[in-house]
């Protein structure tokens, strides 16, 4: 016969078992809840930064979109392409040539802007018909020499080349090397625009002109080459002030002038900010 501390002692229940485990599974459960609330900054789990590609290019259009006045016409992404046409030459060689420009600078009073010209090899383009234009778009009185009280000055080739100092460098280019002359802005081929120090006429839109202008390509150029220079004055786009009015020589005609009619002249046009 056993003596009672001679006898085995008896094995726990499978039911504390469970117990125990369940009690220290909540003990878990709870430390854990108490360590994520009192993380700080710097500690925990961290937001993931977003890469989707959508993200990424709304973040650098909203950047484009609000840099200042450079483009004359972002075209959307959704615009449909201009038909192709024969005259226009989609890509030149990329050499820009100095393009001689006849005729005395006017004189008088005026802040002077000084300017030169130049154009891409290989475009096909009547040059001394470029020269003749963007000059006379210059002085002419309708321009910014009366809206503004512009002298502007031509700089010669081998002045630029002595290190003459040039404000404006105006510049005919082929579609393809507009792009890249105007990147980061957007051209698509499509449009011209102002981009460190420079006035980039896209050959397309020289040769085919606008909706806005048909049949007047005259009148489209002169608007072309007063809307970019406007933008080397440091004026931004405008709108339609009314129906029936002429449109601001600043507002994107190239687009389409809306209700207003359009107009390639800063004197007379329908300003709200002149």
């Amino acid at each position: 016969m056993t003596t009672p501390a001679e006898q085995e002692p008896p094995a726990p229940s499978r039911d504390r078992g469970w117990v125990v485990l369940v009690a220290l599974t909540v003990i878990g459960l709870v430390l854990a809840v108490l360590a994520t609330r009192s993380a700080g900054p710097g500690q925990g789990a961290q937001p993931v930064a977003s890469t989707s590609p959508s993200s990424s290019s709304s973040s650098a259009a909203g950047s484009t979109a609000t840099s200042g006045p450079k483009g004359e016409d972002v075209p959307p992404a959704t615009a449909s392409p201009t038909p192709a046409d024969p005259r226009v030459v989609e890509s030149g060689n990329g050499r820009l040539a100095p393009v001689p420009v006849s005729g005395a600078d006017p004189g008088g009073d005026g802040r002077v802007v000084r300017w030169s010209l130049q154009a891409e090899q290989g475009l096909g383009v009547d040059l001394d018909e470029l020269a003749r234009v963007v000059r006379s778009t210059l002085v002419d009185r309708r321009g910014w020499r009366g809206a503004d009280g512009i002298r502007f000055v031509h700089v010669p080739a081998w002045r630029v080349a002595r290190g003459e100092p040039v404000q404006i460098r105006i510049t005919l280019a082929s579609p393809r090397t507009t792009d890249r002359l105007c990147a980061p802005l957007q051209t698509r081929g499509e449009v011209s625009c102002w981009q460190g120090g420079r006035v980039v006429l896209n050959s397309r839109r020289w040769l085919t002109g606008a909706p806005a202008y048909e049949g007047r390509l005259a009148d489209y150029r002169t608007y072309l080459v007063n809307h970019e220079v406007g933008h080397g004055l440091g004026y931004g786009h405008e709108e339609c002030a009314g129906a029936g009015r002429r449109a601001p020589v600043m507002m994107q005609q190239t687009l389409g002038v809306g209700r207003c009619w359009s107009w390639p002249y800063p004197v007379g046009d329908g300003s709200v900010l002149r």
